[in-house]
């Protein structure tokens, strides 16, 4: 029978380096070695975060104008007749919900009870 020794170093993809296995982080899925040696994972890291900050788009939402800083009177006021509409449109949104909701709590108790 034939035993397989046990590895004290591992070689990193990266700088291609033949290190000791403690200048490896262990995989916790594996309990195996990284492919990356510690220092060359910790530069991978950075220029993967330095690219990931540079490539994502700037907020390109669009700016919400508050009212209260709207000199024109007249604007101020549609706004403020805007805001009120959408607010009672969420409201009435929610009691629909909770009516169908109870609607549907009822019709399960009646199946049940019938």
């Amino acid at each position: 029978m034939e035993q397989n020794p046990i590895k004290t170093t591992h070689i990193c993809s990266y700088c291609k380096q033949e290190l000791p296995l403690e200048n490896f982080y262990i995989r916790k899925g594996k309990q195996q070695p990284d492919n990356y040696c510690k220092e060359c994972r910790r530069i991978k890291t950075l220029v993967h975060k330095k690219s990931k900050s540079t490539s994502r788009p700037k907020n390109n939402a669009p700016q919400r104008v508050v009212i209260t800083s709207v000199l024109d009177r007249e604007e101020r006021m549609r706004l403020i007749l805007q805001a009120r509409q959408k607010v009672n449109e969420s409201i009435a949104r929610k009691k629909r919900m909770v009516a169908e909701a109870e609607m549907k709590a009822m019709d399960a108790i009646d199946a049940r009870d019938g």
